[in-house]
């Protein structure tokens, strides 16, 4: 299906997450004649597509990921709804786990992957009310720009 922007929607049947971002997003720039099917999860709106009682999905990087994973090469991506930074903030003295946030950006940015031992767990920075202690500007891991788009980026798109 050659569609490569929101007007190739037109006539399409698209499946989407109920209430989800790929709903709003999807309902904003399709065509009036694109016939959007919600469904209760993603999960069910990835099954009418695999069962093709759809003919597109608006979903996520994560959802797409899983899809290729399964179904291998049968589906691909069409064009982005959305992309949004993604950003981690930590109290002013957490250094142990700002490092270990560090590490596994650089790590994953390095070659996709995360570090193979698992990052330390700190409770001061899970326990109830410790981000009222912590304004978001006050701390970001040193691997993430908020001000630009080098972070890693969360997209959603319409695949087919």
């Amino acid at each position: 299906m050659a569609v490569t922007e929101a007007a190739d929607l037109s006539g399409v049947t698209i499946a989407v997450a109920r209430a989800s971002t790929q709903d709003t997003g999807v309902t904003a720039v399709a065509p009036a004649d694109a016939q959007i099917r919600r469904f209760d999860d993603d999960a069910s709106a990835v099954q009418a597509l695999m069962s093709r009682q759809v003919q597109t999905i608006g979903l996520s990087n994560v959802v797409f990921s899983q899809i290729s994973g399964v179904a291998g090469g049968r589906f691909d991506k069409k064009f982005d709804l959305s992309s949004q930074l993604q950003g981690i903030a930590v109290s002013p003295d957490s250094d142990a786990l700002l490092a270990e946030i560090n590490s596994f950006v650089t790590h994953s940015r390095t070659d996709g992957t995360p570090p193979a031992a698992p990052m330390a767990r700190s409770t001061r920075c899970i326990r109830p009310g410790w981000a009222s202690r912590c304004p978001i500007s006050s701390r970001t891991p040193n691997n993430l720009d908020a001000a630009g788009p080098s972070g890693r980026l969360f997209i959603q798109g319409i695949a087919t």
